[in-house]
């Protein structure tokens, strides 16, 4: 493919401003060494990327990759990128270029029918909704409650990717409390994806607010363990309501992540039933944000059992807000297309307000993408399956090579307890997060492994979480054989 151009020039700045790279005599592991010392302590990518540490370290690996290959060495000596974005293998890309060839033609059917004006309700077309949540089910269970399907739909938008839908709910959570004259409390483990953490310290302005001392958000983080797989236990709710109580001042929102980035584990079934029972217990009117992102790369049966005590409890279900995403369950990482929904018009509909009210709705050809993934042939089933597979080789390889050979004792923790093999085996998303001994670095284990992932502070330790959603052909699986 054809670099991107804002990688090439930093690639090409860097060769002029380092001459040298291309010239260094011996190993190639010395010019490696070379070119990602050049990438990390350039200061053009360190001010372009301030504040923003996983998009740095990609950018750092794609412009090492990038120099690698124009100095004459292969950028594979650069094995992975960090931030879980998809390069498909051939099939797979091949079924991803037909579905958004179909995306075209229902986009089209949709302008056809409706025009070219906003979508005044700013939530996606009906037929659209209907075909995600039907085609959600399969993973969700939603059909045995019913009702329940015609709720979701009703009670459903579609984004431009899952993270657009958590500004827009974290918008919504700090939005509300402002009118009620009430602060609000964004509570979630250390394992919530990054980008959550990101969201919620924007939009809560902490210590601040405005000029009537309205609209304060707090943010409580509350550790996980490797004996609990990083998630979180109804253990750690009870014990934060017990130091925490909730006020007719405060209300709260949990942002629970029950299939895992970072930690690249999934939560027990009873797991997630419990910690979402021990918050509606402790506070009726908390709300719980379920980021179930990567549920849909379980198999089926799987991700039915673990969804099942939360859809099937109706005091837990009435506070939930599902977020689900296409991007890295079909490889679509750059079309940017995801959803939130749930069953209480109450919960959901202060988010879609504030959706309507900051973007006219996305644009109308969301509604054909969504259409395209939610109804392929059974051969493309077959292939997202099979990719779905391929990562899971894949990650099991990954972690066999960097902790399980026993080739690099000296970079990682004996203790890796929140990894369960039955799990790692498992299609489960894209990630890895293995922890580090103290002392060592993200820039250390690249060097001696080839592996970019990005270093992760958690309160039992540090880790480096690693994405396999790059590979195209077998590359650790290989491992495992050796």
């Amino acid at each position: 493919m054809t670099p991107n151009p804002v990688v090439l020039d930093h690639a090409n700045r860097l060769l002029d401003l380092h001459p040298a790279l291309a010239n260094i005599q011996g190993e190639a592991a010395d010019r490696t060494r070379a070119v990602i010392e050049a990438a990390f302590a350039d200061s053009q990518i360190q001010k372009e990327y301030a504040g923003a540490a996983i998009r740095h370290t990609a950018m750092c690996g794609e412009v090492a990759r990038l120099l690698l290959k124009q100095i004459g060495d292969s950028p594979d000596q650069i094995g992975l990128l960090s931030i879980g974005d998809i390069d498909l293998p051939p099939e797979a890309r091949e079924v991803a270029l037909q579905i958004l060839n179909r995306a075209h033609e229902y986009h089209m059917q949709f302008v056809r029918e409706n025009g070219l004006g906003y979508d005044l309700t700013s939530q996606g077309q009906p037929e659209a909704r209907r075909s995600m949540i039907d085609y959600f089910d399969r993973h969700y269970g939603f059909s045995d409650v019913p009702g329940l399907l015609e709720k979701l739909v009703k009670n459903s938008t579609i984004v431009g990717g899952g993270m657009r839908g958590l500004d827009d709910i974290a918008t919504a959570m700090v939005r509300t409390a402002a009118l009620e004259n009430r602060t609000h409390r964004f509570i979630h483990p250390d394992n919530s994806f990054g980008t959550w953490h990101s969201i919620v310290e924007l939009r809560s302005h902490e210590g601040e607010g405005d000029r009537k001392g309205k609209g304060v958000a707090k943010i409580h983080k509350i550790p996980t363990a490797q004996k609990d797989q990083l998630h979180l236990t109804a253990d750690q709710v009870n014990e934060f309501y017990n130091d925490h109580p909730a006020t007719e001042v405060s209300n709260d929102s949990w942002c629970i992540t029950p299939v895992g980035n970072p930690s690249g584990t999934r939560m027990q079934p009873a797991q997630l039933t419990q910690v979402c029972q021990a918050i509606v217990a402790k506070n009726p009117d908390a709300k719980i944000v379920l980021d179930c992102t990567y549920v849909r790369t379980l198999p089926a049966e799987t991700a039915r059992e673990l969804m099942s005590g939360v859809i099937n409890d109706p005091a837990v279900l009435d506070r939930i807000i599902f977020v689900d995403s296409f991007s890295k369950t079909h490889g679509f990482a750059g079309v940017r297309i995801g959803t939130y929904f749930s069953a209480n018009p109450e919960v959901y509909g202060p988010v879609q307000t504030v959706n309507m009210t900051l973007s006219a709705g996305n644009g109308s050809d969301k509604n054909g993408t969504v259409m395209a993934l939610t109804n392929p042939t059974p051969e493309q089933d077959r292939v997202i399956s099979e990719l779905h597979q391929f990562w899971a080789r894949e990650r099991v390889g990954l972690h066999h090579y960097l902790v399980g050979s026993g080739r690099f004792p000296h970079l990682f923790d004996k203790d890796q307890s929140h990894i369960v093999p039955e799990q790692l085996q498992e299609p489960l998303g894209l990630y890895v997060l293995i922890k580090l001994k103290p002392g060592v670095d993200g820039k250390q284990v690249l060097l001696e492994t080839a592996c970019l992932g990005v270093e992760t502070q958690m309160g039992s330790g540090r880790y480096m979480r690693f994405a396999v959603g790059k590979i195209k052909t077998p590359t650790y699986a290989k491992y495992l054989d050796n």
